[in-house]
């Protein structure tokens, strides 16, 4: 789970690449909170257009977070 809620920006291109290269060895899933509709916009664009090994799901707050992690 990774609290962006006060995240301003987007991760640049090495970033992307690391993560692409090697989040899957250490997350099966990931929760994101975010209370930004542009930043949300951005991740579901780029899950829909990119399908990421690791499922990803967006949430507005911590304990739907929680719930859903439990749940997978």
């Amino acid at each position: 789970m990774c609290d962006n809620s006060y995240v301003t920006g987007i991760v640049n291109k090495e970033e992307q690449k690391y993560i692409d290269t090697h989040f899957e060895k250490f997350a099966t899933e990931m929760a994101m909170i975010t209370r930004s509709a542009p930043v949300r916009l951005i991740v579901n664009s780029y899950t829909k257009i990119f399908k990421p090994k690791v499922p990803i799901k967006l949430f507005k707050t911590e304990e739907e977070a929680v719930k859903w992690l439990n749940k997978v």
